[in-house]
């Protein structure tokens, strides 16, 4: 459960067996998810008390899946929207379980959003950065402390490259 929160994720959707019943008393996978499908059902599915299945790590498979991110800016956009609504469902399930202390887990997808998503870019990403913040500061996953600490170093962050480009540009044009 605590890997699935940490975006930490053990097996694929291909690797685990369920029963038909099971899945549908889940009633699938939620819609208008337009990246995180898969961990999102696995946490419903982990939440379950006594839940009972089988992963098979150890079969050769016949399928490679090789992700060739040809927009990389829809991607990066998808995953943003996806955490729009990842945050809040996968907050509210464990709050319906009595498992708020599990919630500090799921900072790991904000991780995930810098280091993957809003680093790689260089772009100014201040209101989605903001926005997902506020997000996981809202549903109890970082401390006021965290949000405050994060907001001051995005900002020192954005000032350091602005003064960056601002000396590129100076040295450009000097020569």
């Amino acid at each position: 459960m605590q890997d699935f929160l940490s975006y930490n994720l053990q097996w694929g959707i291909m690797c685990p067996i369920w029963k038909r019943e099971f899945i549908q008393k889940l009633k699938g996978f939620k819609a208008g998810y337009p990246r995180l499908n898969d961990p999102e059902l696995m946490i419903r599915a982990l939440l379950v008390p006594n839940v009972k299945f089988k992963v098979f790590t150890d079969v050769n498979y016949d399928t490679v899946y090789n992700m060739n991110v040809v927009n990389w800016v829809a991607l990066k956009d998808k995953y943003y929207q996806s955490l729009l609504l990842f945050i809040p469902e996968v907050s509210r399930s464990l709050e319906d379980v009595n498992k708020t202390d599990l919630k500090k887990y799921l900072s790991s997808y904000l991780k995930v959003w810098f280091r993957d998503f809003m680093f790689p870019s260089q772009l100014n990403l201040v209101y989605q950065n903001n926005t997902l913040i506020n997000l996981f500061y809202k549903h109890k996953i970082i401390s006021i402390f965290k949000k405050f600490k994060l907001k001051t170093l995005l900002f020192g962050h954005n000032v350091f490259y602005y003064f960056k480009r601002k000396f590129k540009d100076l040295i450009i044009n000097l020569t």
